[in-house]
């Protein structure tokens, strides 16, 4: 079944299809959205091995890659943003038409799996790809199962799975009206940005860069061991809030290293305040806190305080100086953040 395959895929010059791809989040949340794609393989290219096309049907908004340059092209706002940078072109798939892509169209890859199990029925294979748990991020049970035609031994379904502390998470793709090596498919050649579109220009989060030099807001929160803690709590420290919630795994990921500045400074005026907003989360957040014997206090945030710092992106870290005054602010762990502690102990 595996030749038969990657011989089918092989012969692959371009796809187009139409997908709906279900998203369930830990939350119990899920998302719909339908769109369509087009893939065109370049054996050349080191990135991604293809050029690809998608846009997702309900946001006017096209993802581009042709081999050099990755474009995403905002039709309502009139605005494209593009990089030729390798290392950024795959943080496409993110985007609304990135996320119609199914790479697993035009490349079966099972070199990351602990385990294959293969079953069947008269129409399909069932392939199950199991992956190895991420233990640092409490990531666990992660598997995949691709759902491959019998008559065009491609995929037409692909279903990926994990638990994330304890949570379950799946990414569910249907794929159908697959159109092979069609003459008039996508053409990658040419530029699919229109003469008025203007690049779009990222700004920085202004509210949280306009506290710097001002004191941080003054908070009254309820501590994980039900204690009250408040700004009084850390007078006259260097302090480091950290800002995570418990489905995102970069924020456990460095829970470890902040843990290892609070131990290495603490003796020398410093502290650490980790602050989570979801409330309906608190039993999963403190359990993973006390599995990772993270030793720094926590405490769930108010909605009062994460709108007024408008924090759009976890982890953010920002660091007070003895006064209580913002003087650093990063989203996503850094070396930076331990230069910034030393300099004001």
């Amino acid at each position: 079944m595996y030749s038969q395959v990657r011989e089918a895929q092989a012969r692959i010059k371009n796809i187009s299809y139409e997908i709906v791809r279900t998203d369930t989040f830990t939350t119990g949340s899920t998302r719909r959205s339908g769109g369509h794609a087009t893939l065109k393989q370049i054996a050349s290219d080191s990135v991604l091995g293809f050029a690809y096309y998608g846009k997702r049907d309900s946001i006017n908004q096209e993802t581009i890659y042709d081999g050099k340059m990755a474009v995403s092209i905002a039709h309502d706002e009139k605005l494209y943003d593009a990089t030729s940078d390798k290392s950024m072109i795959p943080h496409y798939y993110g985007s609304p038409g990135g996320q119609m892509i199914v790479p697993e169209l035009i490349k079966l890859d099972t070199s990351g799996a602990t385990k294959l199990n293969l079953q069947q029925d008269a129409e399909y294979y069932y392939l199950w790809i199991y992956l190895a748990d991420v233990k640092e991020e409490e990531v666990a049970n992660r598997y995949k199962i691709i759902k491959i035609s019998k008559t065009s031994m491609l995929p037409v379904q692909v279903r990926s799975h994990l638990e994330a502390v304890g949570k379950n998470q799946d990414l569910n793709t249907v794929i159908s009206s697959v159109k092979l090596n069609n003459a008039n498919s996508f053409d990658f050649s040419i530029n699919h940005v229109p003469e008025d579109y203007k690049p779009l220009v990222r700004a920085g989060n202004k509210t949280l860069e306009s506290l710097k030099g001002k004191v941080f807001p003054s908070f009254a929160l309820s501590s994980f061991n039900s204690k009250k803690i408040s700004n009084t709590d850390f007078k006259n420290k260097v302090v480091l809030i950290d800002f995570w919630e418990v489905w995102c795994s970069p924020c456990l990921a460095s829970m470890p290293k902040v843990d290892s500045l609070y131990l290495k400074y603490r003796d020398k005026g410093f502290d650490v305040l980790g602050l989570m907003s979801e409330k309906e989360q608190l039993e999963v957040g403190k359990s993973l806190v006390k599995k990772k014997n993270i030793m720094f206090p926590m405490a769930l945030s108010d909605e009062t305080l994460i709108k007024k710092l408008n924090i759009r992106a976890v982890p953010t870290y920002i660091l007070l100086n003895r006064k209580g005054e913002v003087v650093f602010i990063s989203e996503g762990f850094s070396k930076e953040i331990e230069k910034q502690i030393f300099s004001l102990l």
